[in-house]
């Protein structure tokens, strides 16, 4: 199978699965293939963290907002452009939803340090 049609199936069970189950096999599913990237499991993540909101199982949505930032961050910085990407705004966005339903929990710290790490890290592509 050709890299282009497997990523375009791994995307596919991806977008079709209905639970919370489906979407993590089908998202590990998309982590093991050498045809998605980083852009493609940054992106997916955040709409895995999305649902997972929806779920109400906000630590584990904080965690995928944190890998799709990991993720779109490197591909933003490589860009050297002052202006931050969608899909990085985006993960920044699922990690204040965690932190406005779960304002007392100690993990909400981790998004505060990746909020910090953005900024310095859009201070040096400035400069």
């Amino acid at each position: 199978m050709s890299s282009l049609m497997e990523k375009s199936k791994l995307k596919a069970a991806f977008g079709s699965a209905e639970t919370t189950e489906q979407m993590l096999k089908a998202f590990h599913q998309m982590e093991m293939s050498e045809s998605c990237d980083e852009t493609d499991i940054g992106l997916a993540s955040i709409i895995f963290g999305f649902h997972l909101i929806s779920v109400e199982d906000f630590d584990k949505a904080l965690t995928f907002a944190i890998r799709a930032f990991k993720s779109l961050k490197v591909l933003d910085a490589e860009t050297n452009t002052n202006n931050p990407s969608l899909p990085v705004s985006n993960a920044l966005n699922l990690m204040g939803l965690k932190r406005a339903f779960t304002p007392k929990l100690p993990s909400v710290a981790s998004a505060e340090m990746c909020v910090l790490e953005v900024l310095k890290c859009k201070s040096q592509i400035c400069t």
